[in-house]
């Protein structure tokens, strides 16, 4: 498993404290905990990346590489554990990627929420400098490498500052783009993603395209939990606005969730249900396979409603 750490080592040990450090890359073991032993060089780990990727007849190379943000309140042993089950997911519903990690000190109590986002916005341009844009650069004409996000929860938060803050650096005069940007159960305000706003004019403009699963049955995202008072709706629990860019895609999977909320392994995960379920509904996985895939239009994939007149297209996940 494929895996960049923002955290502070305390103890021998990644800490679940909200504390940062510098980048790290780490190739960890199945079934391991992410670990300073784990940690190779960025060289090496660029390396070994890249060899699991397709080597073409023509010798250029194929493949996908996906990015994997999680939320806050997540133990280094929660994001590997949510990592691995992404990656199985893609997997079983047929689309071939390199899921890498990239882990931040997002601490591991609700308390810290505010804290969190704190060090979410500290660490997020990382995300981009650190690993996307290694990536990018390496493609060349005839290169087949597709570079996707998926982000969860406050992971959502962590990218759309990441995009922003490298359109505020060195970074905004390198030619680079993300394939796929998906939010699931995006903890970040919906507001935001209205066509001309500040804060992700960025993420539009570096992505091919950003589609959004939410859910209106998600508590941990309603606006009347205490920790988030002052906060605006957010868009994984109400959806995309209405005058977001033409880039943006809306799921709503209200109804998947309902559907998927007995599930044993789901009640294993010790997450929220109504907030984690994603990673343990085949049908999420079907349809976001399609959408990293990105040969299928979006208005026709099988896996999703036809959206009704309007705007943004809405779709609901079948």
């Amino acid at each position: 498993m494929f895996w960049m750490s923002v955290r502070k080592i305390s103890q021998g040990g990644f800490s679940d404290e909200p504390a940062l450090g510098p980048t790290r890359y780490l190739d960890v073991p199945d079934n391991a905990t992410p670990s300073p032993a784990h940690v190779i060089t960025r060289t090496e780990w660029v390396r070994r990346v890249m060899a699991t990727f397709r080597r073409l007849p023509n010798g250029n190379l194929s493949g996908n590489v996906t990015f994997f943000v999680h939320g806050f309140n997540n133990s280094v042993a929660e994001a590997a554990m949510r990592q691995r089950v992404l990656a199985a997911g893609l997997r079983d519903a047929g689309f071939a990627s390199t899921v890498i990690g990239y882990d931040w000190p997002s601490g591991t109590t609700a308390l810290g929420y505010l804290d969190d986002r704190h060090d979410a916005k500290a660490t997020a341009m990382r995300l981009v400098n650190d690993g996307i844009r290694l990536f990018v650069a390496v493609r060349t004409p005839g290169c087949e490498v597709a570079v996707h996000v998926v982000a969860h929860s406050m992971g959502a938060y962590v990218v759309r500052e990441a995009f922003d803050d490298a359109d505020d650096t060195t970074a905004a005069s390198a030619n680079w783009t993300a394939n796929q940007v998906v939010l699931a159960a995006g903890d970040v305000s919906a507001d935001s993603f209205t066509a001309g706003n500040s804060s992700t004019e960025s993420l539009f403009r570096h992505a091919y395209r950003l589609t959004n699963y939410y859910s209106r049955f998600d508590e941990p995202l309603q606006v009347s939990n205490l920790k988030r008072v002052g906060l605006s709706p957010r868009v994984g629990r109400v959806g995309l606005p209405a005058n977001v860019p033409s880039k943006g895609v809306n799921i709503d999977c209200s109804q998947r969730s309902l559907a998927v909320k007995g599930d044993a392994a789901l009640k294993k995960d010790g997450g929220d249900p109504t907030h984690v379920f994603y990673f343990y509904d085949p049908h999420w996985y079907a349809d976001l396979a399609l959408t990293l895939d990105g040969r299928i239009d979006r208005n026709a994939m099988p896996t999703r409603s036809q959206p009704p007149a309007g705007s943004p297209p809405t779709h609901e996940l079948l």
